[in-house]
This record gives C-alpha cells, sequence and structure tokens, in this order.
C-alpha cells in the first residue's frame, strides 16, 4: 500500500468517534469520513490493504456497531455505516472470487483476514444491534407498496446480507482451525440475539407471504447457517420430558442389549474353539456333496448357531459383500456432530427455536419459501 493511502485511511478510521460508557460520541466528519472509507475499498489493491488495515483496527465493533446502535444516528450514517459493515464482513472466500489461493504469500494474507473476521463476531454478541435491525424492517414492513422507497428497501436487503455474512463467518469456507470454546461461546450469543430481538417473527412473516418473494434468498441463507450447527433432535425433544424420558429408557435398553451380545459372543467363541470332531457330525437330507454319490455331511456344532437353519448357516459363512468406498453411505454427519464444538443453548432460547420452527412447518411457510426460491 502507498504510505500516502495508509495515513489516510489511519487519520480516517481515528476520527470516526469514540466510545465512552458504552455512548457513542461522533466526531463531526464522521459521516464523511465513513463514505471516504467506502471509496478507499472500492479501490483496495490485490493485497486488500485497505481491508487488512480497517480490520486490524476492528472498526466494526469498535465504531459502526456503536453507530448503528445509537439512536442519534442519522439515516444517512446508518446506511453510510451497514454499507462498510457488510464490506468488511464479506467471506474471505467471497474476497478471492472463491478461489483457493495459490501461493504462501496469498494464503497469509487468508488466514490473516480470517482471523480478523473471527474476532468481529464479537461486535454483534449485544442483542441490541439486532432489536435496531428488528426495527429499521418493520419501519418498511409496516408500509403499503405504494409508501416504500427505493432506499429504505435498499436497507432492509443490507440488513440481510450483513446477518448473512456475520453467520457464514466460521462455517463457510475453508477451515482454518478448530473453533474454541470462546468462538462457540460468542456463536451461542449471537444466535440468542437474533431469536429474541424479534427478526425471526419478520422472517416467519415474509416466509408466508407470497409477495415478499425477492427476500426469500436471504432468508433461506440465514436460517441454513444458524441451523447448520444445531442438532435438530435436541430442539424437537426440548420441553418435552416424556419423550426425554423414553429417549433415556431406550438407551439403556439398547446397552443392556448390547451387553447380551457380547455375552452371546463371547460364548460362540469359547464353543468355536472346542475341536469339532467332538462334537459328532450329519446327514443333511436332500442335498448333494460334490460328489453326487454321496450324501452332504456337516458338523453339527453348526446346527446351532441361533438355531438357523443348514441352508442359512453355510450362506452367513460365506464372505459378505463389501461396497466400494465411492458407494458406501457417509456416516460422519451424524447427529452428534451437528454440535461439534457448539455451546448448548439455554433451554428457554431452544423452546424458542422450537416454536419458529413450528411456526414454519405447521403452517405451510416452509414450503411457500422453498417454492419461493425455487421459482426465481
Amino acid at each position: 500500500m502507498d504510505q500516502q493511502i495508509e495515513k489516510e485511511v489511519q487519520s480516517l478510521i481515528n476520527t470516526l468517534g469514540f466510545l465512552e460508557n458504552g455512548v457513542y460520541y461522533q466526531e463531526p466528519d464522521c459521516f464523511q469520513n465513513v463514505r471516504d472509507l467506502i471509496r478507499h475499498l472500492r479501490r483496495d489493491d490485490r493485497y486488500f490493504s485497505v481491508r487488512r488495515l480497517c480490520n486490524s483496527h476492528n472498526i466494526v465493533k469498535s465504531d459502526l456497531v456503536p453507530i448503528m446502535k445509537s439512536g442519534s444516528t442519522s439515516d444517512e450514517l446508518f446506511d453510510a455505516s451497514l454499507r462498510l459493515a457488510v464490506n468488511l464482513c464479506q467471506p474471505t472466500l467471497t474476497i478471492f472470487e472463491n478461489k483457493i489461493p495459490d501461493d504462501a504469500s496469498e494464503w497469509k494474507i487468508y488466514y490473516e483476514i480470517e482471523n480478523y473476521l473471527n474476532r468481529t463476531l464479537v461486535a454483534f454478541t449485544d442483542p441490541e444491534i439486532f432489536v435496531q435491525f428488528a426495527r429499521k424492517m418493520n419501519k418498511y414492513f409496516d408500509k403499503d407498496w405504494e409508501e416504500r422507497q427505493e432506499k429504505e428497501r435498499l436497507l432492509v436487503e443490507r440488513i440481510l446480507v450483513l446477518l448473512r455474512c456475520v453467520f457464514s463467518i466460521g462455517v463457510e469456507g475453508i477451515a482454518t482451525s478448530d473453533p474454541s470454546s470462546s468462538d462457540n461461546s460468542i456463536k451461542s450469543r449471537i444466535i440468542a440475539g437474533f431469536f429474541t430481538s424479534g427478526i425471526e417473527k419478520i422472517f416467519a412473516k415474509l416466509a408466508g407471504d407470497s409477495l415478499e418473494n425477492e427476500f426469500s434468498p436471504y432468508i433461506l441463507a440465514i436460517l441454513a447457517l444458524i441451523f447448520k450447527n444445531l442438532d435438530p433432535k435436541a430442539i424437537a425433544y426440548e420441553g418435552e420430558a416424556d419423550l426425554q424420558q423414553k429417549s433415556k429408557e431406550e438407551f439403556e435398553k439398547e446397552q443392556s442389549n448390547a451387553i447380551q451380545a457380547i455375552k452371546l459372543e463371547e460364548e460362540k467363541q469359547r464353543k468355536a474353539n472346542r475341536r469339532n470332531f467332538l462334537s459328532g457330525s450329519v446327514v443333511v437330507k436332500g442335498m448333494n456333496a460334490l460328489n453326487t454319490k454321496r450324501d452332504f455331511v456337516m458338523t453339527s456344532s453348526l446346527l446351532t448357531q441361533n438355531n438357523l437353519p443348514p441352508i442359512a448357516v453355510l450362506s452367513r459363512r460365506k464372505k459378505p459383500y463389501v461396497p466400494p468406498k465411492n458407494r458406501r453411505i457417509d456416516d460422519s454427519y451424524t447427529s452428534e456432530n451437528f454440535t461439534q464444538g457448539l455451546q448448548e443453548l439455554s433451554p428457554s432460547l431452544m423452546i424458542s427455536i422450537k416454536k419458529f420452527c413450528l411456526n414454519l412447518l405447521l403452517e405451510g411457510k416452509y414450503n411457500r419459501l422453498i417454492k419461493a426460491n425455487r421459482d426465481l
């Protein structure tokens, strides 16, 4: 980066304002500085120097989110801050035009930007930012079609894009590292803020309204990212003690059956180690040996396997069919892996998520949402 541009960007970042005791104090030229940062990001070089400099200061957490949460922020400044936040929170793979880095220098930049994005997640743990987004969206959707303006529609669309970018951090793209417990706690708090702000009610309303199909792709993408790391079985059983007790009894029954099967297998192995000629042999009626003039003779110990007929016993002794690797079912994505590394949510939040899912499924809103995305 040119030193002159770096100094200019640095001065713009330092003159946005400051946060003190939960109140953000804007500088007189805050709005113009935000617009200048957007302009510099649009002219960024191939090394993403301006983006890395802005994210290194974490201006999304220290400046942009407090500006959007403030009640004294003008509509123009809110829109400009939202545009800048959307630009800085883009997935790293999108910045690289969905291409995997080629050399070591590009990989270094990729990891650096990805780490900056993980630091940005802390800014969205405050539920107030989601409440502010819900107010802006309700203000637009409560109006009649004749009263809606294009700039308000773009504002709602940018809010949805920002939500998608936030929930995609650490979920989409190339896995750079294993998620830590602190990152999982942050993601859980973000999900909690989303489902307690009222945005989920707006999503449910839009999913059931065929006149709002233009927002369906954003809604479906955001919900897919949210539920990607949640266990559907845990959500379905939340608040149902009888089902949980039934699940516990089934688990104990399975454990008992497994122990019994192990004992039977040990007994079978113990009997199999005996000398076969001690158990005698029998002649199988109706079956010829390889020599058709002789009878088919087999040891009687084979007849005692699970009380099966001789034909079934012989079939089980054959080599089992092993499917090729490319045709085997991948069992790595089990219900235990849905919540891998994700901190458990509170019971009240799980119940809220369950009510949201039931609202989508029982009223047919989910089917309308899928159909709207398929028709686009």
